[in-house]
């Protein structure tokens, strides 16, 4: 946490207003130096449509790290019926509601694998030398029901270290995704459902960056099925 908050006194002297004040590397050269290496983003499933809207990455060279904001979907893209049973009297087909625990429960762990989805698309588009860190933060826009005015509540957050998170077996069939960012040591919603908040582990204020959206890796985790070159 020293690092980064050292870091952010001298990243605006790197990006300010939108201009290159010097010549450290850039987020865009680092994706470019990524693609003579090993496997990126693009050779990963797209993330299913309506799971990810929107994100935004800003990269901090002075301390090696990333940080991303990811916009992820509110409780109502986890579906409402759970089966459905033929009602032979009345010869229609009836929907079986989802126990509202179930439907809960069901979107924490969706919350969870777009976390680690996004965590690894991080640093599989990014080469070592220039990433040793992500920051990510995972935000949901909804609207307050009593207000009427759109709420944008972190629901996940955590610092992730690359040595750390090669460790992981993600493709495991058996890994808990909650757990999983337990042992990270995020910090996450315990009723992200509800849009209770977490205070983000960093908090910046990516208005001081020159924010990319039209690289690489930002074009895949917006959902899109293919990397821009």
């Amino acid at each position: 946490m020293r690092n980064w908050n050292q870091s952010c006194c001298c990243a605006p002297k790197v990006w300010r207003h939108g201009t290159r004040t010097s010549k450290r590397p850039s987020l865009k050269k680092v994706l470019r130096a990524s693609r003579s290496g090993s496997r990126t983003c693009c050779s990963a499933p797209p993330v299913p449509p309506g799971c990810r809207t929107a994100a935004q990455a800003v990269y901090v060279p002075e301390a090696q790290q990333l940080l991303v904001d990811v916009e992820l979907p509110n409780h109502e893209i986890v579906p409402a019926v759970a089966s459905y049973r033929y009602v032979a009297q009345q010869a229609k087909v009836v929907p079986q509601p989802a126990k509202q625990a179930e439907i809960h429960e069901a979107y924490a762990r969706l919350v969870a694998r777009l976390a680690l989805r996004a965590l690894d698309e991080a640093f599989s588009a990014t080469p070592a030398s220039f990433v040793e860190t992500v920051i990510l933060n995972g935000r949901v826009n909804n609207t307050d029901r009593a207000t009427g005015q759109t709420v944008r509540a972190c629901v996940v957050s955590v610092v992730a270290e690359r040595k750390d998170f090669a460790e992981l077996v993600l493709d495991e069939p058996r890994l808990d995704p909650q757990q999983c960012l337990h042992r990270l040591g995020a910090t996450v919603s315990k009723h992200p459902h509800d849009l209770e908040p977490v205070t983000p582990v960093v908090e910046a204020d990516l208005s001081r960056y020159r924010i990319t959206t039209d690289t690489a890796v930002v074009a895949t985790w917006t959902a899109g099925p293919t990397c821009s070159r």
